[in-house]
């Protein structure tokens, strides 16, 4: 049993220590594995010294520098005994890892025996525990035996290592003398951490109202990485750098273009692909020649609310809603709690609704309403004050139309007419009071100039002030002639309560 004697000598160096025995069909034993003289001792290997054919052990695939958690293939080659014909020459060897190469230090990384010809051993001297790999048998070969393992780095950092190989190449006369063992150390330095990324998804698709996605990224644990736009309409809101799994989040801005776009984020070195769809057209649209909003001359408070809901079951309404001041200037105030600076976008889902409310703060400010769209909605505008609320719907433009006109001083009635030009040019609208059988008012005539986006919203009253025309008690019609469609509406007010009236066409 002498290669059983022998392996005790590798443990003398810090990674891999090899013990080999060739006269036992099992594999170098385990108490050889503590015997730092490689057994070259009188009563074991004693014919020649340790190393004394250094060319007899060659180990191959250990690295010099090891990345945490990467595995290698090594390679130990025992060349034949060369005082004996390749015939009966037999080899062996024995080989773990650890810090120091001591049987005093417990292993590094992890053993596996890719070899079927090789195996896996436990060494322990009572305080720590040492995995080896050794043959399971003594192997011929010509010019030398081959025995293959493998060996995993550890996940992190842990220093240096060594590894620690022996062998015998044996003359196979089963006694002890005629052998040359030999002793190899290999010491391996811990490099950078081998870092591999992923990221799921790795492209996403938006509408264009643009919105918000988040990426996951898994990565070691050690390992870093960032995340970058290369597109101006993609910004990074979260998780722009990070080490080990984490998560990136992002927002698309809206495409107010016809075409569509795509946009790159590289994420921990991979590529995001961003593709969003093109703006639709917003050809369907709806007027509402008023809008108020703030506090009345009585105290009270003035909001309007705007209603919009989409009938289609598949396809969701993107549009904008664009508030003007009686001049055609943009109107600001606060929407649902958002301040506004005479426009605002919506987007409402396949059945959805959408309600955008006024706050009813500050000076009374008027206006009209424009809304475009994507596909057709259905709108309404409510008007809400402490006498009441009442609504209208939202109107096409018409070149004549008529509203009716009632005003009642004794019993507080008055009736006043709204009307916007949706156009951005200067329009002159002709005005003509009728009574309640059709006819022309004397001086009930008047031609009014409507700014680009402008509106006018007054009572008849007020627009034929100091025309002889009675309105203590008046009941009656006032007709609206414009050379380009534009958008109309009536309110009537009494003590306590108001109400929308309807348009009629002129045809």
């Amino acid at each position: 049993m002498k290669l059983s004697r022998v392996l005790g000598a590798l443990l003398a160096s810090t990674f891999l220590v090899v013990c080999f025995l060739l006269a036992e069909s099992g594999g170098a034993p385990a108490q050889a594995i503590g015997n730092p003289n490689m057994c070259v001792q009188s009563g074991c290997h004693e014919s020649f010294r340790l190393n004394q054919n250094a060319n007899l052990l060659t180990v191959t695939g250990f690295p010099a520098t090891y990345n945490p958690g990467t595995t290698y293939d090594v390679t130990v080659s025992v060349g034949n005994n060369p005082t004996v014909s390749p015939s009966r020459a037999l080899a062996g060897f024995a080989a773990f890892v650890n810090k120091d190469g001591t049987p005093f230090t417990a292993s590094v990384g992890t053993l596996t025996a890719a070899d079927p010809g090789t195996r896996l051993a436990p060494y322990t001297d009572g305080r720590v525990q040492i995995t080896y790999v050794t043959h399971n048998a003594p192997r011929p070969g010509s010019p030398a035996a081959n025995f293959t393992f493998r060996w995993t780095a550890p996940l992190t950092d842990s220093g240096s290592v060594v590894l620690v190989v022996g062998s015998n190449s044996a003359n196979g006369d089963g006694t002890h003398t005629g052998d040359f063992i030999s002793k190899q150390t290999f010491t391996a330095q811990a490099g950078a951490a081998s870092c591999t990324f992923a990221i799921n998804p790795a492209s996403q698709s938006f509408a264009a109202s643009g919105g918000t996605g988040d990426i996951n990224v898994a990565a070691n644990a050690d390992c870093s990485w960032t995340a970058t736009s290369n597109s101006g309409f993609i910004d990074i809101t979260n998780g722009a750098s990070g080490t080990g799994n984490g998560a990136v989040r992002y927002s698309v801005a809206a495409n107010t273009s016809l075409d569509s776009r795509t946009g790159i984020l590289t994420v921990a070195g991979q590529t995001f692909t961003v593709t969003q769809a093109g703006a639709q057209p917003e050809n369907e649209k709806l007027f509402f020649a008023q809008f108020g909003d703030g506090q009345l001359q009585s105290g009270q408070k003035f909001a309007s609310i705007l209603i919009a809901m989409n009938g289609s079951t598949s396809q969701t309404a993107s549009g904008t809603v664009k508030l003007f001041d009686p001049d055609g200037d943009p109107l600001s105030l606060s929407i649902n709690g958002t301040q506004v600076n005479g426009s605002f976008r919506f987007d409402i889902p396949p059945q959805g609704i959408r309600f955008f409310a006024s706050d009813a703060a500050g000076p009374l400010v008027t206006g009209s309403v424009q809304v475009t769209s994507t596909i057709p909605i259905v709108g309404t505008i409510l008007f809400a004050s402490g006498i009441g609320t009442t609504g209208v719907a939202g109107t096409q433009p018409l070149a004549r139309f008529m509203v009716p006109i009632e005003s009642d001083g004794a019993a507080g009635v008055d009736i006043g007419v709204a009307a916007s030009n949706p156009t951005s040019s200067l329009v002159d609208v002709m005005l003509i009071l009728r009574d309640s059988d059709g006819k022309p008012v004397a001086n009930g005539n008047a031609v009014v100039l409507l700014a680009p986006n402008g509106q006018l919203a007054q009572f008849a009253r007020e627009i034929f002030k100091d025309r002889g025309i009675d309105f203590s008690r008046f009941r009656g019609s006032l007709e609206v002639n414009s050379p380009v469609p534009i958008n109309g509406m009536a309110i009537r007010v009494s003590p306590g309560q108001f109400t929308t009236l309807p348009v009629a066409a002129i045809n």
